[in-house]
């Protein structure tokens, strides 16, 4: 029981002792910083150092402030001025120097300068309270004012790119028109095919400004987005602004595009045929089209094109334009064939639809009556390319074609060409000189050049009967005064084949009769057919135009 007695008065007194010593600790510890503390206020340059470095920035902006900073532009406030000067200080390397001034002060006050890269941002000034606490003298900072003489802080100018007719803002303030120095500005954020085109931007122009603006652009009512290059801002256009174009062409026109031209960079989709008539269908060759895109385009594409240096006149519908395949690079075609005939171009039948006309064939050989062989014309437009197939039946008999690519007609006639043959030559030569001196009349031995005459007819042939008759009357036949032969059909004429010759002569004669002479020309169509291996007249047309 004595034990525990003692262990709680030893502890009792411990504590106690213990907390005496803490109280004296704390009371010395306070003593000294605040002797301390009254030190260092004795000490100004102290004073000055530990007043700077807690001031706020607030604090360094009301000093500024202070000293009624005002811009040189009536676009920016005094607000901003002073944060760009603030703003000049706070970028400067480095921390505050206090540096004493010795350039005066007294024993109750002194000046310093509070320096940042060994630059005067600051003045301070400090007043002193003669024997203050423990005896030491108190320095206060009596003001401070900032220093904008060194600051290196200039007036700016800044360039405002804007879509034209937009409403520009620096610091909430409308800029005048006044300002813009370029009404015409390329515009920065144009699209290639346009970034030849003037008047789609504007230019403002605004100097002396010290702190970089806060600028807005409205165009049409919409907010513009702009980007910040030093001192150079630019907006684009808003979305709305913007349209996306196509141009659909013939894939061998060379397109131009506001006189840039377009290239495969901007073909989209693959080449479509055109809608080509059934007349070319399945043909080789024929021209294609295809489809250039291009988008954010500000303004209607000026488009021109050129297909084998042919100007083509664009079609233009809202956001789509057409470039028509050139009329003058299509093509036409007739055909003229005899009536009856069955015509196919590229395996299809033309019909009274593609018929154009019917005239007389040959009226220079049966006239131009009811009665004369008619020939058809048909008549193709707007094709692509030429015929490449053109097939011409008369009766399930296949025809002759002829095309003239110069003049675009295909024509099927019964006009064959000139014998090679040297042996028909002869006889056709021989048989005209004997009948033309047989007709004459102006030449004596008649009797002789009749002979020779019916030596190359074929005896059975009507030629031969007509003539071998015509002894009896020997007196005077002229091709102008003799009736015309007909006995050589349309379908005779185009029968040819290795035993039956058609040959043309063209022919200059006199005619006598027993006062006048007269000169006459024209063509003699012979007929010839091999008979015992030798060649014979069976047929004669006159044309005795």
């Amino acid at each position: 029981m004595m034990n525990k007695t003692r262990r709680d008065h030893f502890w009792k007194v411990y504590i106690t002792l213990t907390a005496c010593a803490l109280l004296l600790m704390f009371a010395f510890f306070a003593f000294f910083y605040d002797y301390i503390g009254a030190y260092e206020l004795s000490q100004p340059a102290q004073c000055a150092e530990k007043y700077v470095s807690a001031l706020s920035d607030a604090e360094w902006k009301e000093m500024f402030r202070e000293l009624e900073v005002h811009s040189q532009n009536l676009y920016e406030p005094s607000e901003k001025v002073v944060d760009a000067y603030w703003q000049a200080v706070r970028s400067m390397p480095g921390t505050y120097d206090i540096v004493r001034d010795y350039s005066g002060g007294t024993a109750e006050e002194i000046s310093f300068f509070v320096q940042k890269n060994n630059t005067t941002v600051a003045g301070l000034l400090l007043t002193c309270k003669k024997n203050g606490k423990y005896g030491f003298d108190t320095w206060t900072v009596k003001r401070m004012t900032a220093d904008l003489t060194n600051i290196p802080l200039s007036a700016h100018t800044y360039t405002i790119t804007v879509p034209a007719e937009s409403q520009v803002y620096i610091n909430g303030i409308l800029l005048d028109n006044s300002l813009i120095t370029e009404k015409d500005a390329s515009y920065p954020f144009a699209h290639e095919l346009e970034k030849n085109r003037s008047g789609l931007s504007e230019m403002y122009t605004v100097t002396a400004l010290y702190s970089s603006p806060e600028v807005e652009c409205v165009w049409r009512g919409t907010k513009c987005v702009g980007e910040v290059d030093n001192d150079s801002y630019r907006f684009r256009y808003p979305d709305t602004a913007l349209r996306a174009y196509t141009v659909t062409a013939p894939s061998t026109a060379d397109v131009f595009v506001n006189g840039v031209r377009i290239g495969e960079q901007y073909v989209v989709g693959e080449p479509k045929y055109y809608p080509y008539s059934r007349w070319e269908s399945g043909t080789d060759g024929l021209p294609t089209e295809i489809t250039y895109a291009f988008e954010n385009v500000l303004t209607a594409p000026d488009v021109t094109a050129a297909i084998l240096d042919v100007a083509v006149e664009a079609v233009v519908d809202g956001t789509e334009i057409y470039v028509p395949y050139p009329p003058e690079l299509m093509y036409s075609e007739t055909f003229t064939v005899p009536t009856g005939s069955t015509v196919k171009v590229n395996g299809h039948t033309l019909g009274n639809s593609e018929l154009i006309s019917r005239t007389a064939g040959y009226p220079e050989l049966y006239g131009n009556t009811a009665e004369s062989p008619m020939m058809d014309v048909y008549k193709l437009e707007n094709l692509y390319t030429e015929s490449t197939d053109v097939q011409v039946h008369l009766n399930s008999t296949p025809l002759p074609v002829n095309v003239d690519r110069t003049d675009r007609e295909v024509h099927c006639v019964a006009d064959f060409p000139s014998i090679e043959d040297v042996n028909i030559q002869s006889v056709a030569l021989s048989f005209c000189q004997d009948y033309f001196a047989y007709t004459s009349g102006g030449y004596k031995n008649t009797e002789e050049n009749l002979k020779r005459v019916l030596a190359y007819l074929a005896n059975g042939s009507e030629l031969y009967r007509r003539i071998k008759k015509s002894q009896e009357s020997i007196s005077f036949v002229t091709p102008v005064t003799s009736h015309k032969y007909h006995e050589l059909s349309i379908d005779q004429m185009r029968s040819i084949d290795d035993n039956h010759v058609m040959c043309v002569i063209r022919y200059e004669a006199e005619q006598w009769t027993y006062r006048t002479q007269r000169i006459y020309s024209g063509k003699l169509w012979l007929a010839f057919e091999q008979i015992d291996d030798t060649w014979m007249i069976t047929r004669m047309l006159m044309d005795t135009k």
